[in-house]
């Protein structure tokens, strides 16, 4: 008898931990904004970095793989905050033949704004278009 309700306070214990845990996590995705990703049928990666170094120096670089396509897509924006508005103020892009193709670039900025990277990938194959994805940034402040 003892030994049952040890086990039935030990269980009781483990799924409110996990629980908790499993709640705890959930809060902290939404706090930092994590969304979910869309599943796609062609492009199997699509990565993306931002940053600015100490002397403003602007890093931007984006990758993209497919499979089944005969070519590859990237644009890039840099884009500055200003007066309410996200501001394009430098682009770039790379249209390659096969599957993969990636864009890395860099652009000096002025301190004292906002800055983001957009980036687009799209996916061709015979000439029509088959997927497309966007990345936006989180803002860096320089």
């Amino acid at each position: 008898m003892k030994r049952n309700i040890f086990k039935i306070i030990l269980c009781t214990m483990i799924i409110s931990t996990v629980t908790s845990i499993n709640v705890s996590a959930t809060e902290e995705f939404k706090e930092i904004n994590i969304e979910p990703q869309p599943r796609f049928s062609n492009i199997t990666v699509f990565d993306n970095e931002f940053y600015i170094t100490s002397s403003g120096k602007a890093m931007l670089t984006s990758a993209i793989d497919a499979r089944d396509a005969d070519e590859v897509k990237i644009i890039i924006w840099l884009q500055k905050y200003s007066s309410g508005n996200w501001d394009t103020i430098k682009s770039w892009s790379t249209r390659k033949e096969g599957t993969f193709t990636g864009l890395s670039e860099s652009w000096y900025v002025l301190s004292g704004y906002q800055y983001r990277m957009v980036s687009f990938g799209y996916v061709y194959r015979g000439g029509s278009l088959l997927e497309s994805t966007t990345y936006i940034s989180q803002p860096v402040i320089y």
